[in-house]
């Protein structure tokens, strides 16, 4: 078991944390990534995001841009 911050995982596992406020983009890219056997983290916003990093150090962060970036 590989330990990150405290928390047990399966060696190996990669976690991603996807970042996005529409809840369509988040079920889609959860269910792939997760078939894929992806350990996947969601946050609907940046500060929620945040507060998952500080507990659960993903391997992976998936960020919405912005339309105007």
């Amino acid at each position: 078991m590989a330990v990150a911050d405290g928390k047990r995982r399966p060696a190996g596992e990669t976690t991603v944390l996807i970042v996005d406020d529409d809840e369509t983009n988040l079920d889609m890219l959860t269910r792939r990534l997760s078939v894929r056997r992806f350990s996947v983290l969601t946050a609907t916003s940046g500060e929620e995001a945040l507060l998952l990093v500080k507990n659960e150090l993903p391997d992976v962060l998936v960020v919405e841009m912005p339309e105007d970036f």
